[in-house]
């Protein structure tokens, strides 16, 4: 049997090949047979191994494997089901998602369990010496245009300072074409070295196959190196991290973990409808009604407004001002929002009688601006429109139109001390009417809540259709048969 070093060293090998979206079937098959059977693992037949040792879990299934993996102790066992799990492999399983995850998580533990430490290698738990952070089009498939970097290679260490190499692609290769060091002094390159090691300590890994990723190599003072890999977009993780460095580097162009994303800050639609309504008693004649609206979502303010000019004396003006919810809002849109829309055939129907426009306008953190105009229909509308639309409406829904014109406030009878809650409630859309009691005066008619049912109690949702307040001698329905609702229905 090999040494627990020997071990180690192939499950760290795999582990990191595992996680290299670059990284080819053939490398992974290559010598993998002879390691295994050097190392002295075998080819389990059916219902043993794993399958004995857990036979209430999926374990060839990522998911079902990681809920025993930390359970394992046994390298024989592991290393064993890792190359029972490997003889089946196709070249297309490779590139599968939930394939590969099984992988790296049966290295990871087997290189857990063969440290002096039983410490999991691929965490960082030393002190940090120094980092290279590779970004980019790791796949070549993204589009990239002239004016982007395919690649950037960030390499930062407390002793050399930092350091960046920027690639284009071209053809199938990345050609480096600027490497700089960025000048920095040291307060900031260690401000830079503690955010690293702070936002790393212990970080659990993630499986990144994608076109756009990042992949960090740590080295802390030992000389331990943990490599780490990721999705690079928007809404990284560690987009606040990214935020940081350009901010103390005084550098914008930086890819690092979120692609040097460029949050939308502003967006302001404009639409216009312009209507002829002909006279009914003069042929040829009409009068023209001229409808716009205007809505405006603001991160600055943090503000939604929503315009409505109906008349040249009549507009109405709906304002939200949300601290932190309009820029959660803003942040869920991608970068190329409204970026494609379909466009309407050559041939489309003109109403000479109405005309249906807009345009909107964005603007993003730098000052990047966009307008897309065009005719206010399905085709000629932004693709995603509908989808930010409903996102809009479903966040404006939620504060409602207040309790002043709500008539569950305003016609609500205060109860007397000694009168009780009666429900009325119904079970489906046309059901019957049923009363139940309520403990507590907390429901509102609309409210669903839980009620029990029939002899054997069980638990129905129904809705509050009426609320009424009686003595227990005026109750609506027979006092000794009455049931209590037992909570609201979330």
């Amino acid at each position: 049997m090999a040494t627990n070093k020997e071990i180690q060293a192939f499950a760290i090998k795999y582990y990191n090949l595992y996680m290299n979206p670059q990284a080819t079937f053939g490398e992974a098959t290559e010598t993998f047979a002879d390691e295994c059977l050097t190392l002295g693992f075998e080819v389990m037949k059916y219902g043993e191994g794993l399958e004995r040792e857990y036979p209430d879990e999926n374990v060839w299934d990522a998911e079902g494997f990681d809920e025993i993996s930390d359970d394992i102790t046994d390298v024989h066992l592991l290393g064993s089901a890792i190359f029972s799990k490997w003889t089946a492999v196709e070249q297309d399983d490779f590139y599968e998602l939930n394939f590969r995850t099984w992988f790296i998580i049966a290295f990871a533990r087997l290189a857990t369990i063969t440290d002096e430490q039983q410490t999991n290698p691929f965490v960082l738990t030393g002190k940090l010496k120094r980092f290279k952070l590779v970004s980019g089009d790791l796949n070549k498939e993204s589009g990239q245009t002239d004016d982007e970097d395919a690649m950037q290679v960030l390499t930062v260490s407390s002793d050399g300072g930092i350091w960046l190499k920027r690639y284009k692609s071209i053809g199938n290769a990345e050609i480096p074409w600027a490497v700089e060091k960025i000048a920095t002094d040291q307060e900031t390159l260690e401000s830079i070295m503690q955010a690293f090691s702070s936002s790393f300590k212990d970080y659990d890994v993630s499986l990144a196959f994608h076109v756009k990723v990042w992949q960090l190599e740590l080295v802390d003072t030992e000389d331990r190196i943990v490599k780490i890999s990721g999705l690079m977009f928007g809404k990284s993780t560690f987009r606040s991290l990214s935020e940081f460095m350009r901010e103390k580097l005084g550098r914008n162009d930086l890819l690092l973990f979120d692609g040097n994303y460029d949050p939308i800050d502003r967006i302001e639609a404009k639409y216009d409808r312009n209507t002829k309504i002909m006279m009914k008693d003069r042929e040829d004649d009409y009068v023209i009604w001229d409808y716009h609206e205007k809505l405006v979502v603001d991160r600055e303010s943090e503000t939604i407004e929503y315009f409505r000019q109906i008349a040249e004396e009549c507009d109405v003006c709906h304002k939200y001002h949300v601290s932190g919810g309009v820029s959660q809002l803003l942040d869920n849109l991608d970068a190329d929002v409204f970026s494609k829309k379909e466009g309407n055939p050559t041939d489309v129907y003109v109403d000479s009688l109405e005309s249906r426009y807009y345009q909107i306008d964005i603007r993003t953190r730098r000052g990047k601006c966009r307008k897309i105009t065009g005719t206010f229909d399905k085709k000629d509308l932004p693709m995603n429109w509908s989808e930010f639309i409903e996102s809009l409406l479903e966040f404006v829904s939620f504060y409602g139109t207040g309790e002043m014109l709500d008539e569950r406030k305003y016609g609500k009878i205060r109860r007397r001390r000694n009168e009780l809650i009666f429900c009325s409630v119904t079970f489906g859309e046309y059901g019957n009417q049923y009363w139940y009691l309520a403990d507590e005066d907390i429901f509102e008619p609309g409210d669903f809540v839980i009620v029990p049912v029939g002899e054997d109690r069980h638990e129905e949702i129904a809705r509050i259709e009426s609320i009424e307040y009686h003595v227990k001698e005026e109750a609506p329905y027979p006092f000794d048969k009455i049931k209590h609702i037992l909570r609201k229905f979330d």
